[in-house]
């Protein structure tokens, strides 16, 4: 992979430390379309029920615990 100037991010950067090939990751991150739209009434209800500060926050928490299982 060619290097970035400084200052320049690629999105590409973080599949590095995983060790997977970009169509691995895509082939990995496909299902979350579908997943997204099944779980869109939970979160919500989710959100009536409790409001946007209790949906951020179960959002924050199911995002670091899945940070958490893919760490490098």
């Amino acid at each position: 992979m060619p290097r970035e100037p400084p200052g320049h991010a690629s999105p590409l950067r973080g599949l590095s430390c995983l060790g997977r090939s970009l169509l691995v990751a895509g082939l990995t991150t496909a299902p979350s379309g579908p997943v997204m739209m099944a779980t869109a009434p939970v979160s919500a209800a989710l959100s009536k029920a409790g409001g946007p500060k209790i949906t951020l926050m179960a959002g924050a928490l199911i995002v670091a615990a899945r940070h958490g299982l893919n760490s490098c």
